[in-house]
């Protein structure tokens, strides 16, 4: 039952403007700061407030686990026991809510309800409304916990009749307003809403007004009038003077506003929110930064989107605020996926699910489903099942049900077995038609059945669904997508002949795509990309140093006290006459071991400031050459641009052919050098996901149809450019020549791709089709043409035997060795 405030890219965050008062999420403080304050404040009456403040601190912004519960409880006893002597104050007040808002944190109401005895009618009033809240929003849908809330909340109301405590019988009518809504009574929780706004007005209760009017908002659809009572609580927070909850609202109203599709909008009120934040000297941004990052995102801001989200991570580790860790590793997993940097992606989504382990099912499945996309890319299929499979049997509310259906479908899609995955995206489309309207994830249910459409050239439904994404507001879904949407639409215009259509949906697919490829280019996006990469391993050396040189301080400290343990024994059992003398050489043995201990110390500082300076000059060399390689791609399609430009003043078919041939070539070789500045590894090319994308661009270029059916065998093979380019260019030359003679009046046939071990020395590539073969008096010794030529001489250039066979299909085979002699 809990009440979702923001999908920003899916990721569903479970925030509620928290009512005057109530626990929430300190924004103000870092972690650092509050223990120096209770440290700087022992024996001064601020102390109990920092106490407090420590135990809401570890409520609310750290992870929910034990650990940290445990400090929060531990913090509010703190604070208890020096404020029990004065039973009537606020201070014990205040300091029995941090406990109980602590034990409702690990699910213990009873404790609340049975333990915390109160004395002040303000303190009971709060504890039966927060105790009421914790049932209202307990995770399922039982009837039991409404019943329990109305009980504890209805009790609130007439303590706070009967002890006049107007603006706290507010607060709990808000709660009692919303478990009408809870119970699908919509009609009259909005009247029960209006009503209690105009009360709390009428009462000069700006802020209940304001809590009331944002607690409405929620409930309703994204549009005009949910941003309308955004803004009137806005303006009761402003008039209240509650600045923090004025801001908070007003960032709040940022979020509807992207998710509405006003993007530019929203961009402008979260930079203003930053503003009023730091002005204010509040050190939690993250979360701002993080929304800000994900707007930036859906416009395609790349680079903005990277500075924001590593900006989100540094204030969070900065203020030791991690509760929301999950939410901000989801968003770099996001961004890394954009930049098609699927390895550091998947690092993130791990991370992410990880810190997600506290959280309800909603959010776990949707960072779950972000991180099946990514490993379905890297093929492990089984360990996607396996990690839906957890959730399956569990009670799920309908998000939850589209994201586990998308995730299932995307997997046996990937497996190739169709019937079940159109089961599951079916399933997955009544289920977006069941939840609450969510432009988000009706985006992307649409956007994944219409591409399986596509896939299965089933065009007409596969356009009705991509249609529906392009209907939602701009804000909706990432532009990358949206870009992906008109090339899939020009497909299918393409292959239904509707070539006006197809021409408009091409357009609009290129103008978006040039941008995007123009912002993941951006030196600066790369160069930021790789400097925080760098900073977090240098982070995480920095952990693992000082966790070393802790043990060995305490293994030499241990060897220590032995030693002195087993001399002092050989002392007492000695000659008493030998005391002195054992002295003097403990002593001595004790100067040469702090002497023996400086000169380690001395050679450790200079060794790990060489380890330093080494380090710094690899990331440096790295950094180059995969610069190099960046601009050697960038230089080879200017070529390919030159070649494609010299097509349009060419009419003769062979010459159109041979720099159809040339540009392919150039591609070939194009790919080896981006997939060396893309990876970490400079050095080597990763040949299987480099066939793979030749075999996807030959495909494209050549528009092959379903009738050739293309099988892979590629182990997983790592080569230097010096092999990586003469072999790419002869599986460009050979599959060329196949799609083009092989299969003549689009005859159905299959051609094999092969890349092995062949034993320990040699690697085999083997290229085969059961095509017509060519003609039986072909002298392959002898043939001068120039695929023929390229092929035999780039196998020679690394040391190969080539064999071409023609017989049922042609059969190309090269064995060629791991390594070039003069690499020995």
């Amino acid at each position: 039952m809990l009440k979702i405030k923001r999908s920003v890219l899916g990721l569903v965050l479970m925030f509620i403007i928290p009512l005057p008062g109530f626990g929430q999420t300190d924004l103000k403080h870092s972690l650092t700061e509050l223990l120096k304050l209770l440290e700087q404040n022992k024996g001064k009456e601020d102390y109990i407030t920092y106490a407090n403040a420590l135990s809401n601190f570890y409520a609310y912004n750290k992870i929910g686990n034990k650990q940290n519960l445990d400090s929060a409880i531990y913090y509010a006893n703190l604070a208890i026991g020096l404020s029990k002597a004065f039973p009537q104050s606020r201070t014990y007040g205040r300091s029995l809510l941090s406990l109980a808002r602590a034990k409702l944190k690990l699910s213990e109401p009873g404790y609340v309800l049975h333990n915390i005895n109160a004395i002040l009618p303000q303190t009971k009033v709060q504890l039966l409304t927060e105790t009421g809240a914790y049932y209202l929003y307990k995770p399922g849908e039982e009837k039991s916990d409404l019943d329990s809330a109305f009980l504890l909340l209805n009790s609130a109301v007439k303590l706070s009749t009967n002890y006049n405590l107007k603006f706290m019988g507010n607060a709990a009518r808000v709660y009692l307003a919303d478990i009408i809504e809870e119970r699908m009574d919509h009609v009259h929780s909005k009247l029960s809403f209006i009503a209690l706004i105009d009360k709390c007005l009428k009462e000069g209760d700006f802020e209940n007004a304001a809590a009331a009017s944002s607690r409405l908002g929620d409930h309703l659809e994204l549009g005009e009038e949910k941003l309308s009572y955004y803004h009137k609580a806005s303006s009761y927070f402003q008039q209240s003077g509650n600045k923090e909850a004025y801001v908070g609202m007003e960032k709040a109203i940022a979020d509807v506003q992207i998710n509405m599709g006003q993007l530019d909008a929203g961009e402008k009120a979260l930079s203003r929110v930053l503003q009023l934040y730091k002005k204010m000297g509040y050190k939690n941004l993250q979360f701002t930064y993080d929304l800000l990052s994900s707007a930036n995102l859906f416009q395609g801001k790349l680079k903005n989107a990277l500075t924001n989200c590593i900006l989100a991570i540094e204030y969070m580790e900065q203020t030791g605020s991690d509760a929301s860790k999950g939410y901000f590793l989801g968003n770099l997993g996001n961004i890394y996926a954009e930049l098609g940097n699927t390895k550091e992606s998947v690092k993130a989504f791990q991370g992410s699910l990880e810190a997600m382990e506290y959280q309800n099912s909603d959010v776990k499945l949707s960072s779950l489903k972000s991180l099946s996309d990514q490993l379905i890319r890297q093929h492990h299929l089984k360990e996607v099942l396996s990690l839906s499979n957890l959730y399956a049997a569990k009670q799920l509310r309908p998000v939850s049900k589209v994201l586990l259906a998308t995730i299932r479908g995307n997997t046996y899609n990937a497996m190739k077995d169709y019937k079940k995955a159109l089961k599951f995206y079916l399933e997955m489309i009544h289920w977006e038609s069941v939840m609450p309207r969510n432009f988000f994830h009706s985006a992307e249910s649409f956007y994944t059945i219409a591409a399986f459409y596509t896939q299965q050239r089933d065009y007409h439904n596969a356009s009705i669904y991509f249609n529906k994404v392009l209907a939602l507001p701009r804000g909706s879904f990432p532009i990358s997508k949206i870009s992906n949407t008109y090339l899939y639409l020009y497909k299918a215009d393409s292959a239904r002949n509707d070539l006006t259509s197809a021409l408009n949906h091409y357009k609009r697919y290129k103008a978006i795509n040039d941008s995007l490829l123009t912002a993941k280019g951006n030196r600066n996006m790369q160069e930021m990309l790789v400097r925080y990469q760098a900073e977090q391993k240098e982070k995480d050396n920095e952990l693992l140093r000082k966790e070393n040189t802790l043990q060995v301080v305490s293994r030499q400290k241990a060897e220590w006290i032995a030693k002195v343990t087993a001399i002092s024994l050989i002392a007492f059992a000695a000659i008493i006459g030998l005391l002195f003398y054992s002295y003097r050489s403990r002593k001595k043995a004790n100067q040469q071991l702090l002497s023996h201990q400086k000169e380690i110390m001395m050679k450790n500082d200079t060794l790990e400031n060489l380890i330093r300076r080494q380090s710094k000059l690899l990331t440096e060399k790295e950094w180059l050459i995969k610069e190099i390689h960046h601009r050697t791609k960038n230089n080879l399609q200017v070529i390919t641009s030159l070649l494609n430009a010299q097509t349009s003043f060419l009419s003769d078919k062979s010459a159109l052919a041979a720099l159809k041939d040339s540009q392919n070539r150039i591609q070939s070789i194009s790919l080896i050098h981006q997939k060396l500045f893309q990876t970490e590894h400079v050095a080597s090319v990763n040949m299987k996901d480099y066939i793979t994308e030749l075999m996807k661009f030959l495909c494209d270029t050549f528009h092959v149809n379903q009738k050739i059916r293309f099988n892979f065998d590629l182990a997983e093979i790592e080569l230097n450019v010096i092999q990586a380019i003469p072999l790419g260019l002869i599986i460009n030359e050979g599959i060329t020549n196949i799609i083009k003679y092989a299969f003549p009046e689009n005859q159905v046939g299959s051609v094999t791709i092969e890349l092995q071990e062949e034993d320990t020395l040699n690697y085999r590539l083997m290229i085969a089709d059961d095509g017509i073969g060519l003609p039986p008096d072909v002298d392959f010794s002898g043939n001068k043409s120039l695929g023929f030529t390229l092929m035999s001489g780039l196998g020679g250039q690394i040391g190969g035997s080539l064999q071409i066979q023609s017989e049922a299909g042609v059969r190309i085979r090269l064995s060629f060795p791991k390594v070039l002699p003069d690499e020995d």
